[in-house]
């Protein structure tokens, strides 16, 4: 843990929110250079059931579709 989080309502949440960031960050780093990330990749690959589906879309499709353009920059390297 980057930071010690001391004891609030919000602290699971937090710690949530890294864990997603932390899979979502190996899942690219696994990829074989210039791979090909989708939505459907991320639902299935990244964040299976029980994570829900309309919040991958969502997050996929967040900041005007910049964030899906960032994440197929990095799957590319």
């Amino acid at each position: 843990m980057l930071h010690k989080i001391d004891d609030s309502p919000l602290r699971d949440a937090l710690l949530k929110l890294v864990e997603i960031q932390r899979t979502l960050v190996e899942k690219l780093c696994d990829l074989p250079k210039d791979a090909t990330v989708t939505l459907d990749w991320l639902k299935r690959d990244v964040w299976p059931a029980p994570v829900d589906a309309d919040w991958v879309e969502k997050f996929w499709k967040n900041d005007k579709g910049r964030r899906k353009t960032w994440i197929e920059e990095i799957a590319k390297a």
